[in-house]
């Protein structure tokens, strides 16, 4: 016997959900993007990206940050990456920050040619 409740409403999350996109190369280096799905309820009190050439970092959240602040919006934001070594593999993530938490995306690779 199957029971079934068609008025319930899943409770909203309180935390948001963030998409690392690929890379756009362009003449002097890489644009990060990442893609915000969903807000939640908890403000984010700070977005950006994490960067470095060790995948195994970039994992527990070690690296280089490119902090872009506080943001209400969905959708894709960015920022552009330059100075980088050719031929070197780089890994990045998408950070949201919020009061007491920290989230974070799939790593994604990219090399400079």
């Amino acid at each position: 016997m199957f029971a079934t409740c068609d008025n319930y409403t899943f409770p909203e999350s309180p935390y948001s959900v963030v998409k690392t996109l690929e890379v756009e190369r362009t003449q002097n280096g890489v644009i990060l993007r990442a893609n915000i799905i969903e807000l939640g309820t908890e403000a984010i009190t700070d977005h950006g990206f994490l960067w470095n050439n060790n995948q195994a970092l970039v994992q527990l959240l070690v690296g280089t940050e490119i902090k872009l602040g506080p943001t209400s919006a969905k959708g894709v934001y960015q920022a552009e990456l330059t100075g980088l070594d050719a031929d070197q593999e780089y890994w990045f993530t998408a950070i949201i920050k919020g009061d007491g938490y920290e989230i974070s995306s799939k790593a994604v690779s990219f090399t400079i040619d």
